[in-house]
């Protein structure tokens, strides 16, 4: 005889802030750990070294901008040696990173930079699993081994128009993963010219924050579960990893996040912008008729 066991919940799992004693616990063992949030079965997490890449989407106000601040936090107390890489196209999240991330860009000017540098690492990688015979950074020997890069991207909708950007985020989306390379992307309003084919299907992890109708759901996780959450779930998502189930993200205020990676920042964001300042208000070097033309290779 067999004996089946029904569990009803009344409530949903309610609204928690980021505790991140617990959260070490968690993910303690993983390589790449993303700490998602809490379902009715416990705490979520996953290594992005085995799921590569991440989609975060949602409404603005549904909790889409603290699940990545989350996110990124997580990885960069978690791994001393993490290359992170920043862009913010909307302008209102990412300085929180300066100091700490190896480049905080603004625009799709220094984002370029970026994917071009980045690209060009994935090469060197190539080169150097091939040196070895492995397939995998991780397969390195340990004085030879490079360190995981992430790229945050804040809005890629707003790229769909740079071609040679979204290219290289293409190409870091396809061959990343065996070279240490990995994309947390996010967009308040899915698009389906950006989350087209290749790229799309190379982003493994989705997290679906409130949508506003089950069309834009489905651009992001292939059905109109999103859609169904309410304005006042705030921080509820859709999580899609070998299928689908709602989770509940931590809260992660602003200014708790800056008190807590403060041992990890270099040098405090404003006195970043101060820099940058003077050195772009410095008296050139040399006259105008002394300078040289320099063309881009």
């Amino acid at each position: 005889m067999k004996t089946f066991v029904m569990q009803v919940y009344s409530t949903s799992v309610q609204p928690f802030g980021y505790d991140y004693e617990q959260i070490d616990q968690c993910i303690e063992k993983l390589r790449l750990p993303i700490y998602v949030g809490r379902s009715r079965s416990g705490d979520v997490v996953y290594d992005m070294v085995d799921h590569p890449h991440l989609l975060i989407a949602g409404e603005t106000g549904s909790g889409k901008s603290v699940a990545l601040r989350s996110v990124l936090t997580t990885l960069i107390r978690s791994l001393s040696d993490l290359e992170l890489y920043c862009a913010d196209m909307k302008r209102s999240e990412f300085h929180l990173f300066r100091g700490i991330a190896r480049d905080v860009v603004m625009d799709a000017a220094g984002l370029h930079r970026i994917v071009l540098k980045l690209r060009r690492e994935l090469r060197q990688r190539g080169d150097l699993l091939d040196r070895y015979e492995v397939a995998h950074v991780d397969d390195l020997p340990e004085w030879d081994r490079p360190p995981y890069i992430v790229l945050a991207v804040d809005e890629v909708a707003l790229l769909k128009k740079e071609r040679d950007i979204m290219d290289g985020i293409e190409e870091i989306s396809t061959i990343g993963r065996a070279l240490g390379m990995f994309l947390v992307l996010s967009m308040q309003r899915p698009d389906a010219d950006v989350l087209d084919g290749k790229l799309k299907n190379n982003l493994t992890v989705r997290m679906a924050f409130r949508h506003a109708d089950e069309i834009n759901s489905r651009i992001t996780i292939d059905s109109g579960e999103a859609a169904a959450i309410k304005q006042s779930e705030k921080g509820r998502m859709v999580f899609k990893l070998d299928g689908c189930r709602y989770v509940q993200g931590p809260h992660l205020d602003l200014k708790d996040a800056y008190e807590m990676l403060a041992p990890y920042r270099k040098h405090s964001p404003i006195e970043e912008e101060n820099d940058d300042a003077a050195e772009a208000t410095q008296t050139p070097e040399f006259e105008a008729d002394n300078t040289v033309e320099v063309g881009l290779l």
